[in-house]
């Protein structure tokens, strides 16, 4: 059984780089579950916590077509890697 991608928040995110989040915003998704546990993580809340919903491929790919909907300047993915297999499942749908 996959391992479905379980989502924290998505959301255009203003608070990076200029480059990275530009006039419109980074269309951000961030995931929980991260298993690196690092002492100074600035997105416990969100990346260690286990909060958020679990979520399929195609919502993901939905989530995509949201934030490039709001004018999102790019799909930026917060620790994303323990749900990679998912998350490529989720681009080719989109």
């Amino acid at each position: 059984m996959p391992l479905l991608p379980k989502v924290a928040r998505a959301a255009l995110h203003f608070w990076e780089e200029p480059c990275i989040s530009g006039k419109n915003g980074s269309g951000t998704v961030f995931f929980t579950g991260c298993s690196l546990k690092c002492a100074f993580c600035q997105n416990y809340d969100l990346s260690r916590a286990n909060r958020g919903k679990v979520i399929t491929p195609l919502e993901l790919a939905d989530i995509f077509k949201i934030l490039e909907d709001k004018g999102a300047h790019n799909i930026n993915l917060v620790t994303p890697t323990h749900f990679v297999k998912e998350i490529v499942k989720a681009f080719e749908i989109y």
